[in-house]
C-alpha cells in the first residue's frame, strides 16, 4: 500500500511548522516569496500586527483542534469585524501610502484557510515520506477533474525517485488552490503495479509563486524548534 497521511491526526511537526513562524506585514503577496514563507506568516493587505496575530492564532487553534473551514470562519469573522477588516476595506500600504480597495468575505477567508492548511500539511507529508527507508519513490497524484490545471493533470501518475531535484520545486501544492498530492512507494510496489520510473525529470509545473522547496521546512530548522518546545514543556 502507498503511505497514507492521516489528516485527522495532525503530526506534531505540522503544528510546530505553523507555530514556529514569525510575523511579516505585507501589502502585496509577492513581498514575501518562496522559502521565506517557511519562516514568516503573512497575509497580503493585513498591515496591522495585532490582526495578523489573531488570524495566525486562529489557524493554529483550528489545526490543533481539527476544525474545518466553516467552524474556523465562524470563529474568526467576529474578530475581523470588530477590527474593521471585513466587507469593503481600504488597505493602506504603510511604505508608500498607496490605498487599495479590497473585499474581505468568505472567498478571501477560504483562500487564507486552505492555503495555510495545505502547505502545513504537505510540509508534514514531505517530512514523513523522507523518513521512510523503503518507500523511496514518489508518484504525482492529481485530482483529475474540471478544476485541475492541464499541466498538473499531465503529471498525474509520474514516478521519480524522491532525491530527484524536480521535487525541490514541484512538490505539491504547486499553485493557488492546487489539490495535488505526492504519494510514496517502494521500488517493489512500483514494479508490481507496472508503473514506469521516469528516466528524466519533466519540465517544471509549479506556479511562479510556488516553485520553492517545501522540504526545506521539514529538516534541521524544524527539528531544532521541536527540541526547544520539548525542553520548554518539561520545565512547566
Amino acid at each position: 500500500m502507498a503511505v497514507s497521511f492521516d489528516f485527522g491526526l495532525v503530526p506534531k511537526a505540522v503544528i510546530e511548522y505553523l507555530r514556529a513562524k514569525g510575523y511579516k506585514l505585507t501589502f502585496d503577496y509577492d513581498e514575501l516569496i518562496k522559502e521565506a514563507h517557511h519562516k514568516a506568516f503573512t497575509i497580503a493587505k493585513i498591515t496591522r500586527l495585532d490582526l495578523l496575530e489573531d488570524v495566525h492564532k486562529s489557524l493554529l487553534d483550528a489545526m490543533e483542534n481539527g476544525k474545518g473551514f466553516k467552524e474556523w470562519k465562524e470563529q474568526i469573522t467576529p474578530v475581523l469585524q470588530e477590527k474593521g477588516w471585513w466587507g469593503e476595506v481600504e488597505s493602506v500600504n504603510p511604505e508608500t501610502g498607496e490605498v487599495k480597495d479590497i473585499y474581505v468575505g468568505s472567498r478571501r477567508l477560504r483562500n487564507i484557510f486552505k492555503t495555510n492548511m495545505r502547505v502545513a500539511y504537505n510540509v508534514g507529508r514531505n517530512r514523513q515520506q523522507r523518513s521512510l527507508k523503503v518507500s523511496e519513490y514518489w508518484r504525482y497524484s492529481a485530482v483529475m477533474d474540471r478544476g485541475t490545471r492541464p499541466a498538473h493533470a499531465a503529471r498525474d501518475g509520474m514516478v521519480l525517485h524522491r532525491d530527484d531535484t524536480w521535487w525541490s520545486t514541484n512538490y505539491a501544492p504547486n499553485d493557488w488552490g492546487c489539490r495535488c498530492k505526492i504519494r510514496a512507494y517502494s521500488k517493489r510496489q512500483i514494479e508490481k503495479r507496472g508503473w514506469a520510473i521516469e528516466k528524466e525529470a519533466p519540465d517544471n509545473i509549479a506556479g511562479k509563486d510556488w516553485d520553492y522547496d517545501i522540504g526545506a521546512a521539514s529538516s534541521k530548522e524544524l527539528d531544532v524548534h521541536l527540541v526547544k518546545r520539548e525542553k520548554a514543556s518539561k520545565l512547566l
